[in-house]
């Protein structure tokens, strides 16, 4: 499923805060940098999307499907910030530049497949395309 650039922002955010604790519209609202109805806005089309859940005490949780999507972006993240490190580059730019590459970079399913991540050893195909472009 490909979703939406705005959706996928929001799915990785709630992952990334969800790890130090609870998620709450507030928190997702300074963490992306816009208005908290522009929050609910979005969280209600992830709720409708089946990636994220609102329980009674209005915290945002990722559903499985969310949390499936969410730790294949990250993945891809750090394969991309990983080949971005190897060939010199510091590690905030790479972060940075990851972020805002990954989807332009994996939209291909040429490049998924010689990065190895239609596969279960991502880095061995990471591994590979350092070699080609060295």
């Amino acid at each position: 499923m490909v979703l939406k650039e705005t959706m996928e922002n929001y799915v990785k955010a709630i992952y990334s805060l969800s790890r130090w604790g609870e998620v709450r519209p507030y928190q997702l609202a300074d963490y992306l940098s816009v208005s908290r109805p522009t929050v609910s806005t979005t969280v209600r089309s992830l709720v409708e999307e089946g990636f994220v859940c609102v329980d009674d005490r209005k915290e945002i949780h990722l559903t499985r499907k969310g949390l499936k999507i969410a730790k294949e972006m990250m993945e891809k993240h750090n394969v991309l910030f990983n080949l971005l490190v190897s060939l010199g580059v510091d590690e905030n730019i790479a972060s940075s530049d990851a972020c805002d590459q990954c989807r332009k970079f994996f939209g291909s399913e040429i490049t998924n497949s010689l990065l190895g991540l239609n596969s279960s050893r991502p880095m061995k195909g990471m591994i590979i395309f350092l070699c080609i472009i060295k």
